[in-house]
């Protein structure tokens, strides 16, 4: 069908088979141009006849007494159907079946498929399409600042704010601060880590030993001996080290609950940080969990403790069994006595070493007769300390 424009109506006039614009058209319409009765321009698609002459600054879906639109237009075609969403299903696997729409992760990247299948492993182009694909690595970072370093600051003060890094003295053990605060005492875990726990070390020392004959290292044993001078010759094999729970039982609940111990030989050092939150049936002077039994009654006294449930002169710890028995000196009392004096809130801090049960090496140890061995005692009135003969 042939068309011409009207420039009389704006419209199009049929005078054959095909569409002739001819030297009318003006291509796109531009704001700037003046236009002339019948000249066409096309705008955002449909094309446009000027209806006036002197049409300038007119746009031509804006200004239908100046343009007409002389656009054929097709009916509107129907609604298509709605999409189908897609369907997450985590990380690919051979094993599951698959329907269009499921979306799977793999190697970084992420695709949906589109046929449905079983066992087709992304990026297969007939059954999966690309959703996001994993991106290059990015370029390196920038070197981080220097760390600070850890900035001793003295005994702790609760008049004192710390800061993290700075490090203090309490209870005869270091600390330094993980997060900037004051007032909060060593060692709660929140604010302080530990550095180190105070050793235990011996009023006075014994006297060396009669030199003994040392047993020559089998060929290929690695393992050293020391002699009876007191020279150190080998490592004990006989050494362990780790954690336990220390508890007064029942219904009680903790705030702390930690303890670590050292086992050379016989001989046992433990500490503990141990903080009630409520007693309930637990006991009130008895806290058990000791990692080996006790085969004498050598303790010490407490290196902290706060919020007992009376007030007390003196507190110290015997270990027997698995238990330490907490006996203390109350008010005018002369002796050390197994008080009640654990409850809401009480919180103990403590090192002690006792001796326990422990098996012998039969070869390749020199062996100490049990008189020989000093251990330290604590006398319960407060009278001090010392060594007594474990023999």
């Amino acid at each position: 069908m042939l068309t011409r424009i009207n420039p009389e109506t704006g419209r199009m006039d049929l005078v054959g088979d095909t569409l002739d614009l001819g030297s009318a058209f003006q291509g796109v319409w531009s704001g700037g141009v003046t236009y002339t009765k019948g000249e066409a321009v096309s705008y955002g698609g449909p094309l446009y006849v000027s209806l006036a002459d002197a049409n300038i600054g007119h746009q031509p879906d804006a200004n239908p007494t100046w343009w007409g639109d002389v656009t054929q237009r097709g009916n509107p075609g129907s609604p298509g159907a709605d999409g189908t969403g897609l369907n997450p299903m985590g990380a690919w696997s051979g094993a599951t079946t698959y329907a269009p729409g499921d979306l799977v992760s793999r190697d970084g990247s992420s695709y949906y498929c589109i046929v449905g299948h079983t066992n087709q492993a992304p990026p297969d182009a007939n059954y999966w399409g690309e959703s996001a694909l994993k991106g290059e690595p990015g370029n390196p970072g920038s070197p981080g600042a220097d760390g600070a370093g850890l900035n001793p600051m003295g005994a702790w003060s609760s008049a004192t704010t710390y800061a993290p890094g700075d490090v203090v003295s309490f209870g005869g053990s270091s600390y330094f601060c993980i997060v900037g605060h004051a007032n909060e005492t060593p060692p709660n875990a929140t604010y302080w880590g530990v550095t180190s726990i105070p050793a235990m070390v011996g009023a006075t020392a014994g006297s060396a030993g009669t030199a003994g004959l040392v047993p020559a290292p089998a060929a290929g044993d690695n393992s050293k001996f020391f002699a009876g001078d007191g020279t150190y010759k080998y490592a004990l094999s006989d050494y362990e080290e780790g954690t336990w729970t220390p508890s007064v039982g029942g219904t009680a609940t903790y705030t702390y609950q930690v303890g670590r111990y050292v086992k050379i030989g016989k001989m046992v050092y433990i500490s503990m940080n141990m903080r009630v939150n409520a007693i309930g049936t637990g006991s009130t002077h008895t806290i058990s969990g000791l990692p080996f039994s006790s085969i004498s009654l050598v303790g010490g006294f407490f290196a902290y403790y706060a919020f007992l449930s009376q007030a007390v002169i003196s507190l110290a710890g015997e270990p027997s069994g698995t238990s330490l028995y907490i006996t203390s000196t109350l008010g005018a009392a002369t002796q050390q006595d197994l008080n009640a004096v654990i409850g809401n809130g009480t919180w103990i801090r403590c090192s002690f070493t006792y001796m326990t049960v422990s098996a012998e090496r039969t070869t390749g140890f020199q062996r100490f007769p049990i008189s020989t061995i000093l251990v330290p005692y604590f006398q319960h009135n407060g009278g001090g300390y010392g060594y007594e003969n474990a023999g």
